[in-house]
């Protein structure tokens, strides 16, 4: 079967000689007609949800609808509506754009002042227009209700210094009818300005995507499963979300942590909140042909944590894990039957650990650093408040520190420990020495009678004195498999709904460690996954799977040519070159060694493989080799980074496809 091949590109990274510092919607008209020269049949764009004022970054959106209008065309919207503007209003609009045009941009994104810059002029297109827009407005704001929440939103929190709406007065904050509506009719003019910039947009999507149609390419979005704290969605919609929990990903080879992201869940046993899950589908599929699913796992069975209380790791359980056929938490018999007596577990558990442990010197170190406190003498070592420890030299407002260290997240305690010149090998046992300290059980949802096991809690008893470690093995292997069952037939549920409810054909992003009857799952269902050929078991083409997008990398991971010449190994070098080429393939790999795998995936059995555009202006035009994001760290640069050349200017005789 022939492979559909396709790149992905953030619309930010375009550029084109009329933007003025970021790619706009028309700049993929440009990469439309790129493709299209080039026999690629998918376009994947990343999020492009209205990020807010301070940053680019899409998975953290004040809007799961709502466009950010920085990448609205304003030559688009001059060419629009000139025959309404009056000819001196227009010849002032008209120079102001020049000047952006002609503005000295560089390689990075200034996204505050491009943002700014961006709604300036568009409010002078609506102050311009505004008379002759009511009709229109009306008909867009009837047509998507959730424009006038969105649109409420950036007025209210701009009103109220940018301040989060759980900060609000009252009223505002519980998202109350009659103040929202007097809030309407007292600011109008600014609600239905950023009315004004979805429904431009928008038409402007609407157009690309039948632009994309007519020369045989589809666009491939991107829908992150959750949702921000801090926005319009949440705010309006308080009653679809579990807002005292925050969801992320469990500690896994990539974090040993886990991932904080703190997005509230959504409240799955509210059929409204599903309605408005999949409505986010419904009109995303009015501008997209293909879309992907973030974190598509979290459809099945979602990590979260009370934010109140701790982290993943002291709190973080798997949701949901109680329906009307499956009860899959574990209840207070159930531990009482194996000797557990929940309350006790349900506490740090260790409070101290012996010098012995982890050896004088470790501790010592541990002490000087501010990590610990000796206890009795110097035979242990405290890292938090032990209430039967009474005669100790530590004092109590000094014993908080120590309860700080248990709590943070693991991957920044580690970060600390290398900050003062611990080894990896010395870090290894002060972790696994720290994890043994952490609670067994955590009670679910605050239950008196249902509880479940923390991610280390495995760990945790095993250091303690059980006499039937048997039998409490048999019971978590039993609710293992209740659990698999019923995540299993929840998220095919809930898939094959949105497949018959959606005109979009679906993908997942099914990267790092994932239950294995999702992949089940999305076989049955048609729904290809994504396999990154650095993280694949084997790197032999015919290993590939077939329902999948087979790539070299994705944005939050460093391209092939970094793995490569700074990431990699000189074993799995070998292996790598071995398997790929099927041969005893001794050369190291430059740029045109890469250009040739990529080349290569044409052989492999995958349905689909799209490259990453940025690796392709690297390796075919020679410019610089870069990352668009970083995962957890805030970084100014993460999202900012544009491509060099003017997309029209790419020479098709410098590459012709793969």
């Amino acid at each position: 079967m022939k492979n559909i091949k396709g790149i992905v590109a953030p619309i930010s990274y375009l550029r084109s000689s009329h933007d003025f510092g970021i790619g706009n919607i028309y700049d993929l008209k440009l990469l439309i007609d790129f493709c299209s020269l080039r026999q690629l049949q998918i376009i994947q764009l990343l999020p492009i949800n209205d990020s807010g004022t301070l940053n680019l970054w899409p998975y953290s959106s004040i809007s799961s609808y709502a466009i950010n209008p920085v990448y609205i065309d304003l030559n688009g919207v001059k060419a629009k509506y000139q025959n309404l503007i009056d000819s001196k209003i227009l010849k002032h609009i008209e120079n102001l754009i020049k000047v952006a045009e002609a503005g000295e941009y560089h390689d990075l994104i200034n996204y505050p002042l491009i943002r700014k810059n961006t709604l300036d002029l568009l409010m002078l297109f609506f102050q311009a227009l505004e008379a002759n827009l009511y009709q229109e407005i009306a008909k867009f704001r009837d047509q998507f209700p959730w424009v006038l929440d969105y649109a409420l939103f950036l007025c209210i929190s701009q009103k109220l210094g940018n301040s989060p709406w759980w900060e609000w007065p009252d009223l505002l904050k519980r998202h109350d009818v009659l103040t929202i509506t007097n809030f309407y009719q007292n600011n109008k003019s600014e609600v239905d300005f950023y009315i004004f910039t979805q429904m431009l947009i928008f038409a402007q999507l609407e157009e690309v995507k039948i632009y994309a149609n007519e020369h045989s390419v589809k666009l491939k979005g991107d829908i992150p499963i959750l949702t921000s704290e801090n926005s319009a969605d949440i705010w309006a919609n308080q009653s679809y979300f579990l807002l005292d929990y925050g969801a992320g990903a469990p500690p896994d080879m990539f974090s040993t942590g886990g991932q904080e992201w703190g997005n509230p869940p959504l409240d799955v046993n509210n059929p409204a909140a599903i309605d408005y899950f999949i409505s986010r589908f419904e009109f995303a599929e009015k501008y997209l042909d293909y879309v992907r699913i973030d974190h598509v796992l979290g459809l099945f069975r979602l990590l979260i944590w009370n934010k109140s209380k701790g982290n993943i790791i002291t709190e973080g359980f798997f949701y949901p894990q109680i329906s009307s056929a499956y009860d899959t938490t574990i209840y207070r018999s159930d531990l009482e039957s194996v000797g557990i007596n929940p309350e006790t577990y349900t506490q740090f558990e260790g409070l101290i650990t012996d010098i012995k442990d982890l050896g004088a010197d470790t501790c010592q170190r541990l002490i000087e650093s501010g990590f610990a406190k000796y206890l009795y003498g110097q035979e242990k070592i405290a890292w938090i408040d032990d209430p039967k420890v009474a005669t100790t030299s530590v004092r109590q407002n000094e014993l908080a520190l120590f309860t700080h260290n248990l709590n943070i997240n693991e991957d920044i305690f580690k970060k600390r420990l290398k900050e003062k010149f611990f080894t990896e090998n010395e870090m290894d046992q002060i972790i696994n020495s720290r994890r043994r300290l952490l609670n067994m059980l955590g009670k679910y949802f605050n239950s008196e009678d249902r509880f479940f096991f923390t991610f280390y809690g495995k760990q945790t008893w095993q250091y303690l004195n059980f006499a039937n470690k048997g039998a409490i093995d048999n019971l978590l292997e039993r609710k293992r498999n209740e659990s698999f069952l019923f995540w299993r037939q929840r998220g095919k549920s809930f898939l094959a709904d949105l497949q018959k409810k959606t005109k979009l054909k679906l993908f997942a992003e099914d990267l790092g460690l994932v239950d294995p009857y999702m992949i089940e799952v999305l076989q049955e269902l048609d729904i290809p996954g994504i396999d990154i050929i650095r993280w694949s078991k084997s790197f032999r083409l015919e290993d590939q799977r077939e329902l999948a997008v087979l790539t070299t990398s994705s944005h939050d991971t460093s391209t092939f040519a970094t793995w490569w010449h700074k990431e990699v190994d000189q074993e799995l070098k070998l292996r790598f070159l071995k398997e790929f080429f099927s041969s005893d393939f001794k050369s190291d790999l430059d740029n045109e060694g890469i250009k040739k795998v990529i080349a290569s995936f044409s052989q492999a059995k995958s349905r689909f493989i799209i490259i990453p555009f940025w690796e392709i202006l690297h390796l075919w035009y020679s410019e610089p080799d870069i990352r668009i994001n970083t995962p957890g760290v805030s970084d100014t640069n993460n999202w900012c980074k544009r491509m060099d050349h003017a997309i029209e200017n790419l020479s098709l005789d410098l590459f012709a496809g793969f």
